[in-house]
């Protein structure tokens, strides 16, 4: 497809880094099959809600989501640093009896792999990577900090993933203590602007994936050929997986059609 044609056009640290990219996306499968496992969902109810993605194919869901226990999972995890941070992110999920620090624990290794590499890089490259990764940085940041937040969890700045962009930790702390969502949302508001009639994380959440995708959308009205646009692409195509993956449970569910439109991230 179009992606494969234009990355056969990049090499080096330039390749590298959109390396890095797919393996992002792919690890999205895992936190899937760990939200999965650790919340004991059915195996078969799991595999619906998985859509298998390169490293983590058909054949390697099925074997993750069929292992004993959450542990036993993350023990067949390839990648040895990977493993060795879930494994202490799985007492973290246990006390908050919450598979959300394995989440976190795939995304902080990910996006740290990812800022490191983002450095590497020269001239448009790396100024566009910088601002497409930092805008998803901060985005994720902030509602680990809601997240955190409506878990009761105080202590944050452990959970924040690296390379932050425009979010600071400043912002993290008014966002932790604001008393209502509504005041937390306004830590932001010269960042991301309003976010309309948002009562729940999950339409906060929705609303600024959405912003984030007319972000990676818009690089393709500027000059110049740059790895950027190979980010931009992978990430418009990750949201239309996603999205795919949300009408087809949809309408497995019998959700009404505005239920439906309201999970899309559509820019």
């Amino acid at each position: 497809d179009l992606f494969e044609e234009l990355t056969r056009l990049v090499s080096g640290k330039a390749k590298a880094y959109i390396e890095l990219s797919k393996y992002k996306h792919e690890l999205e499968v895992l936190k899937a099959i760990l939200r999965a496992k650790f919340s004991n969902v059915p195996k078969t109810e799991a595999l619906r809600l998985i859509v298998p993605v390169g490293r983590y194919g058909p054949e390697v869901c099925e074997k993750l989501i069929g292992a004993r226990d959450t542990s036993t999972a993350i023990f067949m995890v390839q990648d040895e640093e990977l493993k060795g941070r879930l494994h202490v992110a799985l007492k973290e999920a246990e006390e908050l009896k919450s598979p959300y620090p394995l989440e976190l624990a795939v995304d902080r290794y990910a996006y740290g792999l990812l800022g490191k590499a983002v450095e590497e890089l020269k001239g448009l490259d790396r100024d566009w990577v910088r601002r497409l990764l930092g805008e998803e940085v901060d985005l994720k940041n902030f509602m680990v900090c809601l997240r955190l937040k409506s878990m009761g969890v105080k202590d944050y700045k452990n959970y924040l993933l690296p390379y932050k962009f425009r979010f600071t930790v400043e912002m993290a702390s008014k966002a932790m203590s604001a008393p209502t969502l509504s005041e937390a949302l306004t830590v932001v508001k010269d960042l991301w602007g309003e976010v309309p009639k948002a009562t729940s994380l999950t339409e906060v959440e929705a609303h600024l994936l959405r912003r984030l995708a007319k972000v990676n959308a818009a690089i393709f009205l500027h000059y110049g050929f740059h790895v950027g646009i190979l980010q931009a692409l992978l990430n418009l195509k990750f949201f239309e997986v996603r999205n795919l993956k949300a009408l087809l449970i949809g309408k497995s569910e019998g959700l009404p059609a505005e239920d439906i439109m309201s999970r899309l991230i559509l820019h």
